[in-house]
Formats: C-alpha cells, sequence, structure tokens
C-alpha cells in the first residue's frame, strides 16, 4: 500500500509542476549579460488549447505583445535563459537574477524558455 501512495504522490506533484508540456522552473539562477531585450508576441491557440496555423504550415503569433523577452545566462552551465516578462523591467548587466515559472527546456540548443507565471527577482548579495 506505502508504494502505492507514494506512486500517487509522485503523479500529483508531477502533474502540478506541468502545463501541457510546460514544465515548472523554480530556483534557476541567470547572470543579466547586456543582450537587448525583445518584444515578444504570444502564439495564437484554437479552443482546445492548440497552436493556429496559417496556409503556410506557420503558427499565427497574436497582434498584441504580452512582455518582452529578456536573455540571461545560467550560472554554471552557460544555458541561454530567456524569460517573457513585464516591460520596463530595469536590468543591470553583471547582476545575478533568480528566475522561475512555466516553461520549455529545450536541450537541442542548450536554452531554458520561460513565458508562463515568470518571475524575475535580483539576488541579494551576501556580505
Amino acid at each position: 500500500m506505502e508504494n502505492k501512495d507514494l506512486l500517487a504522490d509522485l503523479l500529483q506533484q508531477q502533474q502540478s509542476n506541468t502545463s501541457g508540456n510546460k514544465q515548472k522552473f523554480d530556483k534557476l539562477y541567470g547572470m543579466y549579460l547586456g543582450a537587448p531585450t525583445k518584444e515578444h508576441y504570444p502564439k495564437v491557440k484554437d479552443e482546445n488549447g492548440k497552436t493556429l496555423k496559417d496556409s503556410q504550415g506557420k503558427s499565427v503569433v497574436s497582434e498584441e505583445m504580452d512582455g518582452y523577452t529578456y536573455t540571461f545566462s545560467e550560472v554554471g552551465t552557460s544555458k541561454i535563459l530567456k524569460v517573457v516578462y513585464l516591460p520596463g523591467l530595469l536590468i543591470t548587466p553583471g547582476v545575478i537574477y533568480r528566475l522561475s515559472g512555466l516553461g520549455y527546456d529545450m536541450r537541442s540548443s542548450s536554452m531554458i524558455f520561460l513565458d508562463e507565471d515568470t518571475l524575475i527577482e535580483e539576488m541579494e548579495a551576501e556580505r
């Protein structure tokens, strides 16, 4: 019985950490190196949550931006961390930030992309 309960708990935790194919990332640490921010336009989805395609098979994107994409370098691995967040965030090159949210780990391109429930917090220096 204990193994069944453990398995049920693990499955519930796994489901709560994902949204579709997205994973929950918490406590990522990235340094901002001065990369320019870019406007982010989300993909348009149908009532079932599938991305709409145009006649050429390309994803349809919204005409309204939902934030800016900020680019960081992960501490310890130098993976690219891209985070969609509110416009107007003042970030400083050379500073380490704690990043979290829902997104994708794109292992083949050595990048993590977060675009839902994101948070960017400056790390306080220990003295």
